[in-house]
C-alpha cells in the first residue's frame, strides 16, 4: 500500500463547494519507507549509527561523486559549506536575492557579508555578469542557487570563481537529481547544499547532505556537525575509549539513523519521481504556451529541470488582478499556491542591518510582484493538473471581469454592496486642495500669508479637505498654522503625505509620523494618507498594506490614497483593496491612460480618481510674460476636464497650487532650490522641452479627448 498524497486529508471549504486541497507540494510515503523507519527503531542505534554512513554512501554514489556529509536539515547543510569555506567576519559571498532566507543567513551567521547579483528575469537564476561586478577584493565566495529545481549556468560560474580565485558553493536544495550538461548537480560546485525537506524531491522529515570533492571539506563538516568534536559516539564505541577533542565551534547538526534510513527507501524512488514532475510541468507548458497573462519560466538548453517548484509569472496587463488577489483567487479554489520567495534583501532584518533598500534588485523584486508556484509533486494525478490549469485559466480571463461589470450594471444591489464595502472605499468624496509642491516667498522660507490666503479662498469656495505638500514637515506647520488662524483647524479633513525616507514594514515609526504630523497640523485627527512614491504599491501585500488598514480600522485614518505616474500603476492600484484614492497628474489624462480603463474601473470599484495638475502648474510658470493667455487655457482645460468628470468618481482639484498661482501671481510655487531658481530667472523648469510642444501636448492629447470614452453606458467596451 502506498501513501502518498491523500485528497481527504486536506479538504477545506471553496466558495463553491468541499473539494480536496491541493498543495503545492507534498511528501510520498510507502509501507517500504514506514518499514525502513521501523527496522530502526527497533535497532540499538537511533543516531550516530550505520545507517548515517550508508545513507552518505548510497547519496554519493547516486550523484557520482567522492564525499557526502549527512546533516540535519538543508539550513545546516548550507552553514557547514559556509563553514568548510572559512567564512568569517568581514568576508562578502555573492548570492542571488531570488532564494529562501537560510541561504543568505548561514553567511551572517558565520560573521559574513551577502552581497546580492541580480537575476536573469526570464531563469530567476543569478546574473553571472552581475556576479562579476559585484566582486572586491573582500569577496571569498560564490552562491548558486539552483532556483525551482533548474541548474545554474556552472561553466560560467566555473570560469569566474577560477579567474578570482574563489569557491564556488550550489545552493542545490531544489536540484537532486538534476544535471548540466550531463554532469550530475552535486558535482559541479566545490560545495553542494541539499535538503530533504517534505516538500523537496525526496524526505527525511528535516535533513540535509552536502557533497564534494575535497576529503578535507569533508572532515572538517563532519566536526562541524558534532559540536567541533572530531570523533562521533559511534567511531569511540568502535575503538574502546572515551577520549575526544574539541577541535574547533561547531554544532549539534546531526541527523537520526530512522531519517537516514528513510533517506535511503525514498532515494530508490528518485528517478521516478522526477519523471511524474517533468510529465506535470509538460502539461502545464503545453496549457499556457499561448496565453499572454502567464508566462512560466525560460529553460536553459544545457540544464535538465526537475522541477521542485512549477513557478509562473502572471504578466500585468489590460485588467490583470493584482497578484494578492490572483493568489486569493486560487486559495478560494482550493489550489494551494505559493510565492518563492521575498527577495531576501527586502526582509526588515537586512534592511536593518544591511541597508538595502527598495529598488537596489530591480530584477528580482519586479519578479517577487509576479511570481506565483503552482503545485507540482509525484502524488498529483492528471485530474488536479488540468483542475489547476483551467482555475488559472479562468482567473486572468478577461472575458470573465468584462461579465462582471454587466453583472454589476444589471444588478443595483451588487453594485451598492460593492461601492460600500468598507475595504474597497475609504473615501467618501470630498474637493481636494492640493497642495503641490508647497509655496515659499522668494528666500525659500514658507510663506504664512499666502498659504493663508489661498486656504482662506478655498474654503470660502467649499473645499474642505487638504492635501499637505510634497515638502512634508515644513508644509504640514505652514498648513497648521493658516488653518490655526482662520480658526478651521477642527473643520477641514487632511491627507498627509507618507513620509518617503520610512521604513514601510515599520509600524511604529509611522505611527510616530501620524503623531508628529497631528502636532505641526494642529488637528485632532488626519484624515487620510497619501503614499507618495507608486513603486510602495508593490509592498502593500508585504505588510504595509496590513498596517495602514490597521490604522484605518483603529480609526487613526478614514481614508488611504496612493500617488501613480502611470496607467498600469493606477489599474494595479485600483485592484488593491483598501486603497480608496488613486491621485494621477493631469498629463496622463491622454487617451492611452483613458482607454485603459482606469475610470471605468474605479466606477466599479467604488473608489475615487484625484487629478493633480502638475502639468498645468509648470505650463503656467514657464513664462510668465504670458499669463493672461495661460489663465484662458488653463480655466479651459480644467472645465474640460471638468466636465468629463461629472458621471465618475473623479475629483478635479480646480484649486491647486498651480490654478491659485494665477489668482496670486506674487506666490513663488517652488519645486526646489534649483527650480526656483529657474522660475526667478523666467526659465522653463522642463529644460528640453520647449513651451510651444507643452501647449501642443494639452491642445491635441487632453482637449480632443472623445467624451465617449468615458460614457458609462458603454461599458463594458467591445
Amino acid at each position: 500500500m502506498s501513501i502518498k498524497y491523500c485528497s481527504t486529508n486536506h479538504q477545506q471549504t471553496t466558495n463553491d463547494s468541499v473539494r480536496p486541497f491541493i498543495p503545492y507540494g507534498h511528501q510520498w510515503i510507502d509501507e517500504e519507507d514506514i518499514a525502513a523507519v521501523v527496522e530502526v527503531l527497533r535497532s540499538d542505534w537511533l543516531t550516530t549509527g550505520p545507517k548515517v554512513a550508508e545513507f552518505e554512501k548510497v547519496f554519493a554514489e547516486f550523484v557520482g561523486i567522492k564525499e557526502a556529509v549527512a546533516v540535519s536539515s538543508g539550513t545546516a547543510a548550507l552553514h557547514a559549506a559556509m563553514y568548510a569555506a572559512d567564512i568569517g567576519p568581514g568576508d562578502e559571498v555573492i548570492l542571488p536575492p531570488m532564494t529562501f532566507v537560510a541561504t543568505a543567513n548561514t553567511i551572517v551567521l558565520q560573521g559574513g557579508i551577502p552581497v546580492f547579483a541580480d537575476i536573469d528575469p526570464d531563469t530567476l537564476l543569478v546574473n553571472s555578469d552581475d556576479i562579476e561586478a559585484k566582486i572586491t577584493p573582500r569577496t571569498k565566495a560564490i552562491i548558486a542557487v539552483d532556483y525551482a529545481g533548474q541548474p545554474c549556468s556552472y561553466d560560467a560560474l566555473r570560469d569566474i570563481v577560477e579567474k578570482y580565485n574563489l569557491v564556488l558553493i550550489a545552493d542545490a536544495c531544489h536540484s537532486l537529481g538534476a544535471e548540466y550538461k550531463g554532469r550530475s548537480v552535486g558535482t559541479l560546485a566545490d560545495l553542494t547544499a541539499f535538503s530533504f525537506h517534505p516538500v523537496k524531491h525526496i524526505t527525511t522529515g528535516e535533513g540535509g547532505m552536502v557533497t564534494t570533492h575535497n576529503s578535507k571539506f569533508a572532515d572538517k563538516i563532519r566536526r562541524f556537525r558534532n559540536h567541533g568534536i572530531d570523533t562521533d559516539h559511534r567511531k569511540r564505541a568502535e575503538q574502546g575509549t572515551w577520549y575526544y577533542e574539541m577541535t574547533d565551534l561547531g554544532f549539534n547538526y546531526r541527523i537520526t539513523d530512522f531519517q537516514c534510513a528513510l533517506g535511503i527507501s525514498q532515494l530508490n524512488k528518485l528517478p521516478r519521481w522526477i519523471t511524474r514532475r517533468r510529465e506535470v510541468a509538460e502539461q502545464y507548458d503545453r496549457a499556457f504556451l499561448d496565453n499572454p497573462y502567464i508566462k512560466p519560466l525560460s529553460l536553459l538548453t544545457d540544464s535538465n529541470h526537475v522541477y521542485h517548484l512549477y513557478v509562473v509569472r502572471f504578466i500585468p496587463k489590460d485588467l490583470m488582478p493584482d497578484r494578492l488577489t490572483i493568489f486569493s483567487a486560487f486559495q478560494n479554489k482550493g489550489i494551494g499556491v505559493n510565492v518563492h520567495y521575498i527577495p531576501v534583501h527586502l526582509h526588515p532584518y537586512y534592511r536593518k542591518k544591511f541597508l538595502f533598500r527598495n529598488g537596489d534588485y530591480p530584477l528580482a523584486e519586479e519578479a517577487y510582484q509576479q511570481i506565483i508556484s503552482l503545485p507540482i509533486f509525484p502524488g498529483m494525478n492528471d485530474e488536479d493538473v488540468n483542475y489547476i490549469i483551467s482555475e488559472s485559466q479562468n482567473i486572468v480571463n478577461d472575458r470573465s471581469r468584462k461579465s462582471l461589470v454587466k453583472i454589476l450594471r444589471k444588478n443595483e444591489s451588487s453594485y451598492n454592496q460593492l461601492t460600500n464595502n468598507r475595504l474597497s472605499q475609504l473615501v467618501l468624496g470630498t474637493a481636494q486642495l492640493g497642495m503641490d509642491y508647497g509655496i515659499a516667498n522668494k528666500t525659500g522660507q514658507p510663506d504664512l500669508p499666502t498659504v493663508k490666503k489661498i486656504v482662506q479662498t478655498a474654503w470660502e469656495s467649499g473645499i474642505k479637505e487638504f492635501d499637505t505638500a510634497d515638502n512634508y514637515g515644513d508644509s504640514e506647520m505652514v498648513l497648521g498654522n493658516a488653518l490655526s488662524v482662520l480658526g478651521i483647524t477642527n473643520e477641514v479633513k487632511i491627507i498627509t503625505k507618507l513620509d518617503p525616507n520610512i521604513d514601510c514594514f515599520d509600524r511604529s515609526a509611522m505611527l510616530q509620523l501620524l503623531e508628529s504630523s497631528l502636532k505641526r497640523l494642529k488637528v485632532r485627527n488626519i484624515y487620510g494618507i497619501m503614499i507618495h512614491r507608486e513603486e510602495l504599491l508593490d509592498y502593500w501585500s508585504r505588510g504595509l498594506g496590513e498596517i495602514l488598514l490597521g490604522f484605518a480600522q483603529d480609526g487613526i485614518v478614514k481614508e488611504i490614497g496612493i500617488s501613480v505616474y502611470s496607467p498600469d500603476k493606477a489599474i494595479q492600484a485600483l485592484e488593491t483593496e483598501g486603497i480608496g484614492i488613486v491621485q494621477v497628474p493631469t498629463n496622463l489624462l491622454d487617451k492611452r491612460f483613458l482607454e485603459n480603463g482606469v475610470f471605468r474601473l474605479a466606477k466599479i470599484k467604488g473608489k475615487r480618481i484625484y487629478i493633480r495638475s502638475i502639468f498645468l502648474q509648470g505650463l503656467i510658470l514657464i513664462k510668465p510674460d504670458k499669463l493672461s493667455e495661460r489663465m484662458n487655457f488653463a480655466d479651459n482645460v480644467l472645465r474640460k476636464l471638468h466636465s468629463l468628470s461629472q458621471d465618475l468618481n473623479m475629483t478635479i482639484p480646480e484649486m491647486t497650487f498651480g490654478y491659485l498661482k494665477l489668482k496670486f501671481p506674487n506666490a513663488n510655487i517652488i519645486f526646489g532650490a534649483e527650480t526656483s531658481r529657474q522660475i526667478k530667472e523666467n526659465v522653463g523648469w522642463w529644460k528640453n522641452k520647449p513651451d510651444e510642444s507643452s501647449m501642443r501636448y494639452l491642445e491635441e492629447a487632453i482637449m480632443p479627448i472623445d467624451e465617449k470614452i468615458l460614457n458609462p453606458a458603454l461599458w463594458p467596451p467591445g
